[in-house]
Order: structure tokens, then C-alpha cells, then sequence
């Protein structure tokens, strides 16, 4: 599978996409776009080069996490800042083909660049099982954050020590 990431526009059709969670499929097809323009998200697709397909799309937004979450960490006892992985779906028929993956590293990149910039502590993600838990652990280097062992995080500071996000 040949693939390229980028931001989504009008120009793409994801009408025809299909992960297998209603809610996934709904959110690209109904409300990814006009999130984007409102600021409230920013969605990155993955397509196929050659065609109008789309394997696979990550939506991040800014976020915080309440300091006491937060295991092992002298942190400043107010909300701490994150970029936060939002949405993350791939289509049924590129599902185990490195989309996921490539989606995600897409994330954490974009992180470490507007950590640069601005503040931001962490990413954050909401992992809705423990089969997608352990993707974000074993291949990211993700922990869990005290509240629920589904809701994980890593540290900009790990993902610039891990070369994971080095281009």
C-alpha cells in the first residue's frame, strides 16, 4: 500500500470510508472538516496515491491533563498542556498495513514541532480498548495516567530521547 498524509480539505472524499465504528466514520464524513475550520481539531488523512481512497485519518486538538494524573512527575499543581489524539481510525481493508502507525507517528511529530512553540507538556490519548492500549505502548512508548488505565500519555520530552519523531 502506497500512501501519502495530509491535511484534510474539501478536495477529499470521505464519504466512502469505513473502519468498522460507526461513530469513526460518521465524525470524518459529517464533522472533520467543519471542525478544522472552527479550531476545534485538525484532521490529517492518510490517501492512496492514485486514488481519492482514504485508509486511514488522525484529528489532534489541544488539551490539558489535571497534574496529579500524571505518575512519577513534579509538575506545577495546574492543568498541564497536551496535544491530544482525538480521533484515530483506520479503514477496514488497510487495517494491519501500517496506517495506524504512520497516522500516529504523523501525531507525534506534529507535537514535538508545536511543542517548539508553545506549551505543551505531553501527548494524550483516550484508548477505547486494551488491545489499542498496548499499540500505544509497545510501539510508542505511551503510559498510563492515574485516572484510567485507558487514558495514556508520553512525554515530549521521551519522544525527543526516542528518536521516534526525528524526520
Amino acid at each position: 500500500m502506497n500512501w501519502r498524509i495530509e491535511t484534510l480539505s474539501e478536495l477529499h472524499d470521505c464519504r466512502r470510508f469505513r473502519c468498522g465504528e460507526h461513530a469513526l466514520d460518521a465524525y470524518l464524513r459529517r464533522h472533520a472538516l467543519s471542525n478544522d475550520r472552527r479550531g476545534l481539531g485538525r484532521t490529517y488523512v492518510a490517501v492512496d496515491c492514485g486514488t481519492s481512497a482514504i485508509p486511514g485519518y488522525v484529528t489532534l486538538c489541544t488539551s490539558a491533563i489535571h497534574f496529579a494524573h500524571v505518575p512519577a512527575a513534579s509538575l506545577p499543581h495546574y492543568p498541564i498542556p497536551t496535544l491530544r489524539v482525538a480521533r484515530l481510525a483506520v479503514e477496514r481493508s488497510a487495517q494491519g498495513k501500517g496506517v495506524g502507525t504512520a497516522l500516529t507517528l504523523t501525531a507525534l511529530r506534529i507535537a514535538v514541532e508545536v511543542a517548539e512553540r508553545a506549551g505543551v507538556f505531553a501527548v494524550t490519548v483516550d484508548a477505547k480498548s486494551e488491545p489499542i492500549r498496548d499499540f500505544y505502548q509497545q510501539r510508542f512508548g505511551f503510559s498510563e495516567l492515574l485516572d484510567d488505565p485507558l487514558h495514556l500519555f508520553v512525554t515530549i520530552e521521551d519522544l525527543r530521547a526516542s528518536g521516534l519523531c526525528d524526520a
